[in-house]
């Protein structure tokens, strides 16, 4: 839980005009840090806001009916569920809560007199009428609390079939946890231009996202991108190391990754499968990639006939390697890959490719 009082002074600190003037002084106003898509007025005309502590639940019109009228805020848990909620009107001028979960809803927008600022985590799932996330700013809260424990967030966006924009997230900073964008068909994009920290793993499966700019994240734990049909580009990622998996699986319409010019190593396994549109690993595998901890697995991918620097990392792949299926991929540079990179004691698995092993002559590992 937050304290109160510093709750209140990072509010109104953060969006002060000076006097005589129309410049702010703090990182953003308005529309700055932590306003999302909504404005932020709840900042300037809350100073005496009402904090309750409890967790509240609301599923029903009579469970609206306990909440203050006037300014209010949340050092709690608020979850708001069922098909009976279909207008946020009715919190008042909430300005803001530790953890916010919208699920099963009947919300086609998120109609709140405020914007509500979201220090903890967020579960948006099963909102089948929900269209955007506009009126919350999500930010992770990173000032003392009262039980001396820092919040740990995560947060979850899962099987929305009306969402088509996530703007309230568009300044979150850093996850504790996992950041899980899974099952909404009709999202255009995912883009997080601040998100530097996700210590558990991004996951971006099972939607419309034609593409997904995370420009400056430069700590991430896992990388998941599957079964996104209409998928063209993924770009970004400033990381040096990812820690654990990255997996690119049924993406057919992916054929641009960024650069990643400043990626050295795979702390997991590098999964590549099913992405036909996918020619060029040289930006995902730059020239100074030294290792992959785990395997590697490149299967099915039609068009796919680069593979950067996988032959010429120094450390190499320490786990096992299936190279199969790959139709326009030369059989020789397959078996690069076996000569030069596998240091693990699992034979490697190469089938499929173009082309046979017959003509390949020596393999040059550049090392």
């Amino acid at each position: 839980m937050r304290f109160s009082l510093l709750a209140l002074l990072w509010m109104t600190a953060s969006c002060i005009a000076e006097v005589g003037g129309d410049s702010c002084t703090g990182q953003r106003c308005n529309d700055g840090e932590g306003s999302g898509s909504g404005s932020d007025s709840a900042a300037v005309d809350c100073e005496d806001a009402e904090e309750r502590g409890t967790n509240l639940t609301i599923r029903t019109a009579a469970d609206f009916d306990a909440l203050p009228e006037g300014c209010w805020s949340l050092n709690a848990n608020l979850r708001l569920e069922g098909p009976a909620i279909t207008s946020l009107a009715r919190l008042g001028e909430l300005i803001e809560v530790n953890d916010l979960e919208l699920v099963d809803t009947g919300l086609t927008s998120l109609d709140t007199r405020k914007t509500i600022k979201v220090y903890g985590s967020l579960l948006v799932s099963g909102n089948t009428k929900l269209t955007n996330l506009n009126n919350l700013a999500v930010k992770r809260w990173d000032g003392a609390t009262q039980d001396g424990v820092a919040f740990s967030v995560g947060y979850t966006i899962r099987n929305n079939a009306q969402l088509t924009a996530i703007d309230g997230l568009k300044y979150v900073v850093q996850i504790d946890k996992d950041l899980r964008i899974t099952d909404n068909a009709k999202l255009a994009s995912v883009e997080l231009a601040e998100l530097t920290r996700v210590t558990g793993g991004v996951h971006v499966t099972g939607t419309g996202v034609t593409a997904i700019r995370l420009p400056v994240l430069a700590n991430v734990g896992r990388l998941e991108v599957t079964n996104n049909p209409q998928l063209t580009q993924l770009s970004g990622l400033a990381a040096t190391s990812i820690s654990g998996d990255v997996i690119l699986r049924t993406n057919p319409a992916l054929a641009t990754i960024g650069s990643m010019s400043s990626l050295t190593q795979i702390g997991g396994a590098l999964t590549i499968d099913d992405n036909d549109a996918l020619v060029d690993l040289t930006n995902l595998v730059p020239t100074g990639m030294t290792r992959i901890s785990g395997g590697l697995t490149l299967s099915n991918n039609a068009r796919l006939a680069n593979l950067g620097q996988l032959s010429r990392m120094l450390d190499g792949i320490t786990g096992a390697v299936t190279i199969t299926g790959n139709t326009a991929l030369s059989t020789c540079r397959a078996i690069e890959i076996d000569h030069c990179a596998q240091v693990g004691a699992t034979a490697a698995t190469i089938s499929a490719n173009s082309g046979t092993a017959n003509n390949c002559g020596t393999c040059w590992c550049g090392r």
